[in-house]
């Protein structure tokens, strides 16, 4: 089984940017969890959410992180996983798992008015609820690096550091 570095973090926390940006200084491969799971299901994630069900999703969640175990890369996940303790133990028994942390209102700001995103349809108020929910789930990371007002080169300097590479 090989080494991944796996990133989580709410919606909007950077993790598909830092990810690519990581991936390129540790020449090693990048997945984005939710672009391989529509991939794999020729469905996009607001269809399988809409089409299917949120817990239908999750199922598709767990299988792909188990499909890409043997990846040696950084895959940055979706923002719930985290919801799935036993996709915290995989992760972590997997390789490093690294939280990007921001707070909720630049995470907000960052996500407003993205009609991808099949959460961000409940409002403000659902949203601030869920983030909540999973505020101690991602800080059961073996890394946390705070991205608000950080710029991505800036943020893999900071990983690379803790990871010392």
């Amino acid at each position: 089984m090989k080494y991944n570095i796996y990133l989580i973090g709410f919606m909007g926390a950077g993790k598909t940017t830092i990810g690519k940006h990581l991936a390129k200084d540790l020449q090693m491969p990048f997945v984005d969890l939710d672009e391989w799971i529509e991939a794999k299901n020729n469905k996009r994630i607001t269809d399988i959410f809409h089409e299917d069900g949120e817990s239908t999703f999750r199922k598709l969640e767990s299988a792909s992180l188990h499909a890409l175990d043997n990846l040696g890369g950084v895959i940055a996940t979706g923002g719930g996983v985290v919801e799935n303790d036993a996709n915290i133990e995989f992760m972590k028994n997997n390789g490093t798992l690294i939280y990007l942390k921001s707070p909720f209102n630049e995470l907000l700001e960052r996500i407003s008015g993205d009609e991808t995103r099949p959460l961000t349809k409940g409002g403000q108020h659902k949203l601030l609820k869920r983030y909540e929910k999973r505020e101690p789930m991602y800080e059961k990371a073996d890394l946390h690096v705070y991205t608000f007002e950080s710029t991505p080169t800036d943020v893999c300097r900071k990983i690379m550091k803790m990871l010392r590479v």
